[in-house]
């Protein structure tokens, strides 16, 4: 049946929404970085205090300062991603500089006072790099043109979602069939050697900026309070394409060479959290931490669009492409909250050992908006992710001037048996950095490799392509101790 194009869409994207359980876990599933000092640790810091990153952890490491400090970190970063479908396989590589943390901490002493010591903090640290690109190539039975059909199937052409099917319908990759509501493809049966290209570039960050106190009670309880403003700055271009197609020669509108669906998302946001922590020395070698980090509410806005261009081998056809409507929306998210308990050994003043557990329900993110009830993204949320138990262990050794670390981080994964990303597997982190003290002055070299292996899905009823994520940081601390 000859289709009618319409020129817009009334209002169809107002109750579209491209939130979901994806956005929940992107900004919950953070990465571990703070001052060289403390990533060569794996971040295991929190019953050690006495680092401008360290309070972001637990803000009762505040109050362990004896003097005012002011630090700089820097961060240069690479990320590879190693794509795997049906046996094509594909790497990929970007690097980013960038500030990873930086603050300024004043202390106030009372020598007169068993609360002998306040602080206060001022610092900036970067949660999470979003930059790194995704690139999927590979042979296989499988279209995007299916899903496409059977999305459509028994919705009429008018109500067809406009930023996916209507542009299928819409560049002819699907047409109704006779009714309204029932579709065919440009898809040939016989087409089982497709190529697949999915290309993604992904940018943008996360950071924190936080204000912390903290006093010691005769230097054996130290607590702490911090308040947390986070910032979201995420873009996504998601380009995706499909050939090789056998000569259709039922379809009405001729064969397909190929076609191609590009979305573009860009999202901004803010949000704000609390945290409280203490640490105690019950005896000189030994500290004991806890802290706790409050659900961060952020108030996001993000924008999409997306186009598809179909192109035909038939020179009447050519090549016809569609772009949808702006799609905007707004929406509060509620991420996970935190608990995290350490132990620290002093080794006669030679060296440390730190090590701790962190408790995140991945599980209890909430999605919410006045305009939408979100009933089924938060479903998803409870049954997709779960809760987690995280480890880190950190070592650090002293020679004169000289202090060599090493750490090692393991982060479960936040998936559930729920999910259909099931082979999705823990994240390790290693990281080695030494550093020198001299007089007032520390300088501080980090080096850190994280890995993971995860799960991608082209598209509904794709099957997995596996992919190798790693990461390696070289990072550099000045500072000043006054």
């Amino acid at each position: 049946m000859k289709k009618i194009i319409f020129c817009f869409l009334f209002l169809t994207s107002i109750n579209l929404v491209s939130q979901n359980h994806v956005d929940a876990l992107r900004y919950s599933y953070l990465d571990y970085l703070g001052t060289a000092r403390y990533s060569s640790l794996s971040g295991s810091f929190s019953s050690l205090g006495g680092d401008l990153s360290s309070i972001h952890q637990n803000p009762a490491g505040l109050g362990v300062y004896r003097t005012d400090e002011v630090g700089f970190t820097i961060n240069s970063q690479i990320t590879t991603i190693e794509s795997e479908y049906f046996n094509n396989s594909f790497q990929s590589e970007k690097s980013s500089l960038y500030i990873q943390n930086m603050g300024y901490v004043k202390t106030i002493r009372e020598n007169e006072n068993k609360w002998n010591r306040f602080s206060f903090g001022l610092s900036y640290n970067r949660l999470k790099d979003f930059n790194e690109d995704l690139v999927i190539l590979g042979n296989s039975n499988e279209s995007r043109i299916t899903t496409f059909l059977n999305n459509s199937q028994g919705v009429n052409y008018e109500d067809l979602n406009p930023f996916s099917e209507y542009l299928a319908f819409s560049t002819y990759l699907i047409d109704t069939l006779n009714e309204t509501n029932i579709y065919e493809g440009a898809l040939n049966s016989s087409s089982d050697d497709l190529f697949h290209q999915n290309i993604i570039n992904r940018s943008g960050y996360m950071d924190e900026l936080s204000f912390s106190m903290s006093g010691a009670y005769n230097d054996l309880l130290f607590v702490g309070f911090q308040l947390g403003f986070v910032g979201i700055n995420y873009q996504e271009f998601n380009s995706y394409k499909e050939s090789g197609f056998e000569t259709n020669d039922n379809y009405e509108w001729g064969s397909i060479d190929e076609f191609i669906y590009s979305q573009n998302l860009n999202v901004v946001g803010g949000g704000i959290n609390y945290k409280l922590g203490l640490i105690m020395k019950p005896v000189k070698f030994v500290r004991i931490g806890a802290a706790y980090h409050s659900k961060t509410r952020f108030e996001i806005e993000e924008n999409w669009e997306s186009n598809m261009a179909t192109s035909f081998t038939n020179e009447n056809m050519g090549l016809i492409s569609d772009i949808s409507p702006y799609g905007f929306g707004n929406y509060t998210l509620k991420t996970p909250s935190k608990t995290i308990a350490s132990l620290a050994l002093i080794i006669a003043k030679r060296g440390l050992i730190n090590i701790e557990l962190e408790k995140i329900d991945y599980s209890s993110s909430k999605l919410e908006a006045d305009y939408y009830n979100f009933l089924e993204e938060n479903s998803n949320i409870s049954n997709f992710y779960r809760n987690t138990t995280n480890i880190r262990i950190g070592a650090e050794c002293k020679f004169g001037d000289l202090n060599f670390r090493a750490g090692l981080g393991v982060y479960e994964s936040p998936f559930s048996s729920n999910s259909i990303e099931l082979n999705n597997e823990e994240r390790i982190v290693q990281s080695f950095g030494i550093g020198y003290r001299a007089n007032q002055y520390f300088f501080d070299c980090a080096i850190i490799n994280a890995y993971e292996k995860q799960e991608y899905f082209m598209f509904n009823g794709a099957s997995a392509t596996e992919l190798s994520k790693s990461r390696q940081s070289i990072m550099f601390s000045v500072g000043y101790k006054f």
